[in-house]
């Protein structure tokens, strides 16, 4: 998730690059000035939250995904939001669930899973980890959604 110090840095970098590129003769006289920046902007973006992703650990990335930061929950909805996640776990089809609990709770690498579970390669397995996660965190977040309305 952006936040505005971040933006800040990025912009402050991208002034910076620019800078530079325009030093170095890299910028074409031509070009769409307000393209290029966004371009280096778009670039740093990218680079910065990849560079995040992977610090991330496996446990702070589903509870990044799960909690809104803006809103405080307390013990009681923190445990009624871990059998949400349980829940939508469940609704999850069977190999999605399986990449999902050995990637998650046993651990396992995406090599490890792809030999176990039959895909070509550690690519293939993470993208299928990929799709299952997103439809976990969609599904989580409807009962979610249900549980907050409903106190």
């Amino acid at each position: 998730m952006a936040n505005k110090e971040d933006a800040k840095d990025i912009y402050s970098d991208a002034i910076l690059i620019l800078r530079n590129n325009v030093i170095k003769n890299k910028l074409k006289a031509n070009s769409n000035l307000k393209s290029y920046l966004l371009g280096i902007c778009m670039n740093l973006a990218r680079t910065h939250y990849r560079d995040r992703k992977k610090s991330q650990t496996k446990e702070e990335e589903v509870r990044s995904l799960l909690y809104d930061d803006s809103v405080t929950t307390n013990h009681h909805e923190s445990t009624e939001i871990l059998k949400l996640c349980k829940q939508a776990l469940e609704l999850i089809e069977p190999k999605g669930k399986r990449i999902l609990e050995l990637y998650y709770f046993e651990n396992y690498s995406m090599s490890q899973i792809a030999k176990e579970l039959g895909y070509s390669s550690s690519d293939a397995a993470k993208t299928a980890k990929y799709r299952a996660f997103k439809k976990w965190i969609t599904e989580a977040n409807k009962l979610r959604k249900i549980y907050f309305e409903s106190i």
